[in-house]
């Protein structure tokens, strides 16, 4: 089972921030995990700069804050405007890809502080980018690695969990000989030379995980 991860209770506990000379940003919680909501509540709430917009208000926000799942369903609505920063517990690289497939504006972690928070909402706000340090590392990497395929990312999840070449191959209805050719291309990409060290490499890098479902 995945560990649960919260905001830190400095996060909650923010004090206001002074008022600055712009205009009042607006912002729009759809975090999909209500105690995380919550902590983000308090801190937007807490400072002159910000108003918070109800989920059902017709105002439009300047930024939405946002889980992944949602935060990447807000991203593919064309008429959305497209400054969101998402405030995730997943930093793995496949799903930072593709926040920044989708033109995400900026990318947090839960552990973040109220700081960071109130810093990354007010740069998106003014049409700048916002991502955690470990989510720009994550970033570098990924630029610097050969991308693996759809269907290589599906056998190497497979791998992590221990599956035989057999058990690839029936699980994805393929060939054994192309289960075996996905392997090679998997271990050339990730620079590994056993199945062993391409899974933890992957776990590491956040391409796949021991656990079937990914939570974010």
């Amino acid at each position: 089972m995945i560990e649960t991860s919260f905001l830190p209770l400095s996060l909650v506990r923010a004090t206001a921030q002074p008022r600055v000379s712009r205009a009042t940003i607006h912002v729009r919680i759809a975090h999909a995990t209500p105690l995380i909501a919550s902590g983000i509540r308090a801190v937007i709430s807490r400072s002159c700069d910000f108003q918070l917009v109800p989920e059902m208000s017709v105002v439009d926000p300047d930024v939405l804050i946002a889980d992944a799942v949602t935060g990447l369903r807000a991203l593919t609505q064309p008429s959305a405007r497209r400054r969101v920063l998402i405030v995730a517990l997943d930093d793995g690289e496949v799903m930072i890809r593709k926040a920044l497939a989708q033109g995400v504006q900026g990318f947090l972690l839960h552990t973040c502080g109220s700081e960071e928070l109130t810093a990354a909402v007010k740069t998106i706000a003014l049409g700048g980018t916002a991502f955690a340090p470990r989510v720009a590392n994550r970033i570098v990497q990924s630029i610097a690695s050969e991308t693996l395929t759809e269907r290589e990312l599906e056998v190497l999840q497979l791998l992590v969990q221990g599956s035989t070449d057999k058990d690839v191959a029936r699980r994805l209805r393929i060939a054994l000989g192309t289960v075996k050719s996905h392997v090679r291309s998997i271990l050339s990409k990730l620079g590994a030379t056993r199945r062993t060290e391409a899974a933890a490499i992957a776990q590491r890098r956040g391409l796949a995980h021991l656990e079937a479902t990914w939570a974010y």
